[in-house]
């Protein structure tokens, strides 16, 4: 069952009655990429792919069993691969996934464009300071069971047991809209409990807002199943120390290379090490300083110059 159908059958309209230059399909839903080959072939437009994330080589379905893997490495593939060789560019917006595509179909034209921040949201934290009653982590966003929750807790838990009267609060941000993650967090260890607080999804400028009370911001990832968190680029420009947990050694890695936006921890032992500096620079100062630069390039406007530009040398 096809629940996208809707919009090939509106896009299939739109083209009957309108001269057009180009497709862009953005997935996934990966059926997108099959509408854009589709409308391409009837209508005589090339057409341009565009990956938000990974499809068949996304490091979570690389990793499927049975007969789930035979449908990813085979039937989905054959059909990724030929949507591919017919585009005339596909873009990633994770740079990670492009080498793993250019083994599906070497010498085509891939290009990065990044999900960057929009500036007229982070504009919403503006004249917002950090808290000193209490040292704040921050954290909002999808977590994956795949995300390296445990490991940022067990650093969480060595802090604690070296530091015991520490004023310090874990904010889940939006997180009771997850319950089972939440639940994953709580069962951890009850003993971390009084220092955990979740809250209800909030307004976008209440979370801005949020993120800026805090004193310092959180980053879920892994090593082992690589996706690029957007959150990453809103908390940037917002000037608060990060905590990734864990190095993801790709995309992540060369975010905080570039910005020099906090910690790439590889294991608990660097997160316990990271809130002690923080926590205590907090005591003294009632603030964390952030030293992270060179973000702007990943702002939406410059990113969607890059895209205007890419499009317009296309022969």
């Amino acid at each position: 069952f096809d629940n996208k159908r809707f919009l090939y059958i509106e896009a299939n309209r739109f083209l009957k009655n309108t001269n057009a230059d180009l497709i862009i399909a953005s997935g996934e839903p990966f059926i997108l990429h099959k509408y854009a080959y589709k409308l391409s072939k009837k209508f005589k437009i090339p057409y341009v792919l565009d990956y938000r994330d990974g499809w068949t080589t996304r490091d979570d379905n690389l990793n499927l069993k049975g007969f789930f893997k035979f449908l990813n490495n085979f039937y989905f593939r054959y059909f990724e691969r030929n949507y591919i060789k017919n585009s005339k560019l596909v873009i990633t917006s994770n740079p990670f996934e492009q080498p793993k595509l250019k083994k599906i179909v070497p010498n085509h034209l891939f290009k990065n464009v990044l999900n960057g921040y929009v500036e007229e949201e982070v504009a919403l934290g503006k004249d917002v300071s950090q808290l000193s009653d209490e040292f704040r982590i921050g954290y909002a966003g999808t977590i994956y069971p795949f995300n390296c929750v445990e490991e940022f807790l067990d650093g969480f838990k060595k802090f604690l047991l070296e530091n015991p009267n520490s004023k310090i609060k874990l904010m889940l941000l939006g997180i009771n809209s997850q319950p089972k993650q939440l639940s994953r967090i709580l069962n951890y260890d009850k003993e971390l409990h009084p220092y955990i607080e979740s809250t209800d999804r909030m307004d976008k400028k209440d979370l801005i807002q949020w993120f800026c009370k805090c004193n310092s911001l959180l980053v879920f990832t892994s090593p082992k199943i690589k996706l690029l968190p957007s959150k990453i680029y809103e908390y940037l420009p917002l000037k608060r120390k990060l905590i990734i947990s864990l190095n993801d050694f790709a995309d992540i890695k060369t975010i905080m290379d570039i910005t020099n936006a906090g910690y790439n921890c590889n294991n608990s032992e660097e997160i316990s090490r990271s809130i002690k500096e923080m926590y205590f620079e907090f005591k003294k100062t009632g603030k964390v300083n952030s030293n992270v630069h060179d973000f702007v390039q990943f702002s939406r406007r410059n990113q969607a110059k890059i895209l205007a530009d890419i499009i317009l040398k296309l022969d």
